[in-house]
């Protein structure tokens, strides 16, 4: 499993805490249910690196009961617990330190990156299990692809008797195959395991997916996605967890298999309305009551609601009332949570090209940024991959991403620009 982000209290709200506190709790009674050999945790156990205590005891009661069921656990720190400076401990860290679970990463030795074995007191890269070795690398961002290639190096010449199959833990995006949580790292970059690896499994992304994929070469990248809905761009993708079956004897020697329905995940539905079609606010008002009535249904768990208000208006924006709009889906639909999300733009009246101009605000604002950049000498011959990296950033901070997922946009970004060096100077 990754991404399990317990005390994330989205929109402000404890009882989501408890959502993926629940969603947690759920994988751990399957693990012992099933007798699982040992559990993995592929990053973002935690929100955020400061851990209040109720949090800290709900991770380390999960943990504590697969201890007592004989399961051991593996882990690695993903970009919500690692600090950005060397050396920084954490709450994953001191989970170790109580025999929790087993914290993996490559080590700093004297001249350079090391691939150590786990040990209690130092902790360590890998750890060997029944035949099984299990590396794990932590959260790197940009500087991803170049550690995992001198991995790859030092991991092959490890003496390996006895070790008849191999797995990795990594917390990375793919940038070039999924459209959101870059953090500079391709799909290629990470294939190069092959050969070494024989499973590679993925945090950081919040839905699942396997790669390469459309080809005949057996999947080697496993992205489980989070427990629960992290975000509401993520309601409707696939996520899980991965139930691992290894057989070297057969071929292929493993089966991966994704559970969406396991572990608790809180309805969420994501409505829409267009708003240019609606010449009074009245009109509006009407048209969101009508649309939740659609949607009264019995349900075990009160849902979470958003509703997005998109296009035109025909009225000034400022007779939209979003806090009525949040009682009419409370009461018609006893939601847990409401959102209103305004995503519309006002009609300049006696402007025939207002419409016009709606349709090509992205290609002004890119082309106002190019001519910025353009100004100064060192990024002019890059102005163009700037102006839209830029417009990136500004589209991502929208949606409420975090600073550290931004940093790694914006650094990914001037990386695969070939400029890096540019803008650091």
């Amino acid at each position: 499993m990754a991404d399990i982000h317990l005390g994330k209290q989205q929109y402000g709200r404890v009882e989501r805490a408890a959502d993926f506190a629940r969603a947690y709790a759920d994988v751990i009674n399957y693990s012992i249910d099933v007798s699982a050999d040992f559990v993995l945790i592929a990053g973002d156990l935690f929100e955020q690196k400061t851990v209040d205590p109720q949090t800290f005891d709900v991770a380390a009661t999960g943990l504590r009961r697969l201890s007592e069921a004989g399961i051991p656990v593996f882990a690695i720190e993903g970009n919500h617990e690692k600090f950005l400076r060397h050396g920084a401990t954490t709450w994953v860290w001191y989970l170790q330190r109580q025999g929790l679970l087993h914290l993996l990463d490559i080590t700093r030795e004297q001249d350079g990156l090391g691939v150590r074995p786990w040990q209690a007191e130092s902790g360590g890269t890998y750890f060997d299990l029944d035949g099984i070795r299990i590396f794990g690398i932590g959260y790197y961002g940009a500087r991803l692809p170049e550690i995992v290639r001198l991995f790859v190096g030092l991991a092959a010449g490890l003496p390996a008797s006895g070790i008849e199959h191999s797995i990795c833990l990594l917390h990375t995006g793919v940038d070039d195959k999924v459209d959101y949580l870059h953090s500079g790292c391709t799909a290629d970059e990470l294939l190069v395991l092959r050969g070494l690896i024989d499973y590679v499994a993925l945090g950081h992304i919040h839905h699942a997916f396997s790669l390469p994929d459309g080809t005949d070469e057996e999947p080697l990248l496993f992205s489980p996605g989070a427990l629960e809905n992290w975000s509401s761009r993520e309601v409707g993708r696939r996520k899980g967890f991965y139930d691992v079956t290894v057989d070297t004897a057969a071929s292929p020697r493993q089966h991966a298999r994704l559970l969406s329905n396991v572990a608790f995940s809180r309805k969420y539905l994501k409505l829409e309305i267009e708003v240019g079609s609606f010449a009074t606010p009245e009109e509006l008002a009407q048209a969101i009551s009508r649309l939740a009535d659609g949607h009264v249904e019995s349900r075990s768990e009160r849902p979470i609601v958003e509703l997005r208000l998109s296009g035109l208006l025909r009225f000034e924006r400022g007779l939209v009332e979003p806090r009525l709009y949040e009682r009419v889906l409370h009461e018609k639909l006893d939601c847990l949570i409401a959102r209103v999300v305004l995503d519309t733009e006002n009609r300049q009246l006696g402007d025939p090209m207002a419409s016009d101009l709606q349709q090509t605000r992205s290609e002004i604002e890119r082309s106002v940024l190019t001519e910025m950049f353009e100004k100064y000498d060192e990024f002019a011959p890059h102005a163009a991959e700037l102006a839209a990296l830029s417009a990136r950033l500004k589209s991502q901070s929208i949606q409420s991403e975090s600073p550290e997922s931004l940093l790694e946009i914006l650094t990914s970004g001037l990386r695969r620009a070939g400029i890096l060096d540019v803008a650091d100077n």
